[in-house]
């Protein structure tokens, strides 16, 4: 029997089967006269169709009617509707989970279950999301997990203590990806005025490729100081260069909403976790500003780690009667992480004032001009994080640590370590 999982967050929408992710979508829809455009598609022509849009379906999913409702779109179910058959037409599965996300109250998990009847989607069980990003983890008995979709960023809280049990979810913020996004473009079309006089804003389909590629262009942002965005008109290329200062801030005012957040479920003198979901890897800084609290570990999740968590744990999730439940504990207990006597972990790369997070492996170029040059191709080196252990891995000739010639192969490495780069230096540092 092939499975599947779906992850219900409207700013990316993950259908895995068998462990492996076969599609991602968005939650937008934009109509083009008659025709419903819903998902990728729609957000592909929301600048080129801007008449007619819609992205807040999944985050307001009821039956209320829209105030630009059509003959064919009265609702957000509607669109909701449109979108679980678009995501249907991707799935080949005998049973299927959906993750969701702990703000949808009864009814609108009522609503979501009968659109999934209607869309011939299998459903089996609903699982909250948070569970499945503990799940396979180390953690303290007090947990938390943050996660960003287009129109909110939510902490949920969790007890792990004899299972794992989600206690309460909270909205930090009523804004999400979309207005950063929006944000973001804006500081791009600004910078591009200012450095060319021209104007990205000012057509509709210069102003649709660069919203295209601003996700992932955020995405591959993190750690550098100097971003270049380079964007490809047909039969011309415009091209300037933002600071990580001016990206920085956009997104910099919720910061300190979430850190206090996060301070109020933890209970003084007492660790807590913190597993962070991977749509947050574009947000410049934040990792740094988690890092200050104390006595909280925090843990960065892959982008597939909840269609893999689900796919494993798959008995616990799957039921082979006609009532679909609602599950918030799974009877499951976490180990438990290291002492935190124990010496500081490495979490980031000092080049010159700029420090990199290591949280993914950085193929490190050189460190000249107090910036780290990366690459896959020429690398000398990667850094990474492995099971919480900084190393390095050496692979070509140069290469010093603490004054010493390296040789090829890993190395472990230690908050204070000096790395030379073909006499360049970076600092591994903790940064808490």
């Amino acid at each position: 029997m092939s499975t599947a999982i779906l992850e219900l967050n409207d700013a990316s929408m993950q259908l895995g089967i068998d462990g492996t992710r076969v599609h991602t979508t968005v939650g937008f829809a934009v109509i083009d006269q008659s025709k419903l455009l819903i998902g990728n598609l729609a957000q592909q022509n929301a600048k080129l169709l801007p008449r007619w849009t819609n992205n807040r379906f999944w985050n307001q999913l009821s039956t209320d009617n829209l105030s630009n409702a059509t003959s064919e779109v009265r609702h957000h179910a509607d669109l909701a509707f449109a979108h679980l058959e678009d995501v249907a037409s991707h799935l080949s599965a005998d049973a299927l989970v959906l993750a969701i996300p702990a703000f949808y109250d009864k009814a609108q998990l009522g609503l979501l279950l009968g659109m999934c009847k209607e869309a011939g989607l299998p459903v089996t069980s609903l699982v909250d999301m948070s569970l499945l990003a503990i799940a396979n983890q180390v953690s303290h008995p007090t947990a938390m997990y943050l996660d960003v979709g287009l129109h909110r960023i939510t902490l949920t809280a969790l007890r792990t203590d004899g299972a794992i049990r989600q206690t309460g979810q909270q909205t930090i913020a009523e804004m999400g990806l979309a207005t950063f996004w929006d944000r973001w473009a804006s500081l791009v079309a600004e910078q591009f005025i200012q450095s060319s006089r021209f104007d990205p804003m000012h057509e509709a389909a210069s102003e649709q490729k660069l919203f295209n590629q601003i996700p992932a262009f955020m995405a591959n942002s993190a750690g550098s100081s100097t971003m270049a965005f380079e964007l490809d008109l047909g039969n011309i290329k415009r091209s300037t260069t933002l600071s990580k200062d001016q990206l920085l801030g956009a997104t910099s005012s919720v910061y300190p909403s979430i850190v206090q957040n996060i301070r109020q479920l933890m209970s003084a003198g007492e660790p807590a976790s913190l597993f962070v979901s991977n749509r947050f890897s574009c947000f410049p800084d934040l990792a740094a500003s988690l890092a200050l609290i104390p006595q909280l570990d925090i843990c960065y999740l892959d982008e597939d780690h909840i269609l893999q968590a689900g796919h494993e744990l798959w008995d616990r999730l799957g039921t082979a009667g006609d009532n679909v439940p609602h599950i918030t504990t799974l009877a499951l207990t976490p180990g438990r992480p290291a002492p935190s006597t124990q010496a500081a972990r490495a979490t980031h790369l000092l080049v010159g004032q700029n420090a990199y997070p290591m949280r993914k492996p950085r193929q490190i170029i050189s460190a000249q001009n107090g910036e780290l040059q990366e690459g896959s191709e020429s690398a000398l080196a990667v850094i990474s994080l492995e099971s919480n252990q900084a190393q390095l891995r050496v692979l070509a000739s140069g290469i010093k640590l603490n004054g010493a010639l390296l040789d090829t192969g890993h190395h472990l490495l230690s908050p204070g370590d000096v790395i030379d780069i073909k006499g360049d230096s970076a600092q591994v540092i903790a940064e808490r």
